[in-house]
């Protein structure tokens, strides 16, 4: 579940007086990930992220994850301590935690070279042992019951057809490791360079092949709204050498690309956001239509 609206301004200073020197100079600016804010202090940039209020188990692993997977090489956002000691305090009634972010900027679209470094990023942390700690993603038809029940009849024909062909399959049997959902919207970049990815305090467990294919979909489009067989090549050659991809994996590769084409239609039509409703539909019509020639995209 995400929160619904920007932090109080009363109780963000009221947060912040736990953090020496860190004082907003303007209004917390959503990042488009959950629950995560840039926020412009006196010290620097900052990012707030706030979990449920009876998530604080959760915060609390997601703050450990983050130093261990820095420690690890990944590169992460670095939760702040306050000046107790604590990585995770309270907004409200909300946990919350203050983290300095990774150099760089997200960027509007991704050439070939900003794919494959993000593909290499994402090899190093599917290497990583497995983490009790974070939490099952969830699956595409717990998204699809969370829809509205005036979907348009075409529409809902089609969630219920593309559900009902990711139930034929069985990826769930693939390699599994710990995953951010959603890493190519979460990616800065200086330049070409990756600088780093935002959101893995909320890093889940799920199936590796589907959160390579989550950044297919997200960013090695072109503009007519298929995928880009340079980009998606790019990201697969980069991720294949660091974390070699398997033979049974690749018969799988079409299956997930629909799947996370399908996740990221879900996730705009349950936003209300009728633009990348659009270009999410029309990507999962190309998915479906152009299944042999994905079948092709592979290293």
């Amino acid at each position: 579940m995400a929160l619904s609206s920007l932090p109080d301004a009363d109780e963000l200073r009221a947060f912040l007086t736990a953090y020496p020197g860190v004082v907003a100079v303007a209004q917390p600016v959503p990042t488009g990930l959950v629950d995560t804010w840039r926020l412009a202090t006196e010290s620097g940039p900052r990012l707030l992220s706030l979990f449920v209020q009876d998530a604080a188990a959760a915060a609390e692993q997601g703050a450990a994850r983050l130093g261990r997977l820095r420690e690890a090489g990944v590169p992460a956002a670095s939760p702040l301590a306050d000046r107790t000691g604590h990585l995770v305090g309270r907004l409200g009634a909300f946990p919350a935690m203050l983290l300095l972010p990774p150099p760089g900027e997200s960027l509007p679209e991704c050439a070939a070279v900003h794919c494959a470094a993000v593909g290499e990023a994402l090899a190093g942390l599917h290497r990583l042992p497995a983490d009790a700690d974070a939490a099952p993603r969830p699956g595409v038809r717990e998204q699809a019951q969370a829809l509205p029940p005036a979907l348009p009849t075409e529409d809902a024909g089609l969630v219920q057809d593309e559900l009902r062909f990711q139930g034929l399959y069985r990826l769930n049997d693939l390699p599994r490791g710990l995953v951010h959902g959603g890493p190519m919207r979460a990616a800065l970049f200086e330049g070409e360079r990756l600088g780093g990815l935002l959101g893995l305090e909320r890093a889940g467990e799920d199936v590796l092949l589907r959160d390579l294919a989550a950044v297919a979909v997200a960013g090695c489009t072109s503009s007519g709204g298929a995928l880009d067989p340079s980009r998606v090549l790019a990201l697969l050659g980069a991720y294949h050498a660091l974390r070699r991809l398997k033979p049974i994996e690749r018969g799988a590769w079409p299956v997930a690309l629909r799947g996370e084409a399908l996740r990221r239609w879900l996730d705009a039509l349950e936003a209300g956001a009728a633009d990348e409703a659009r270009s999410a539909k029309t990507l999962l019509l190309a998915c479906r239509e152009g299944e042999r020639e994905l079948a092709r995209l592979w290293p």
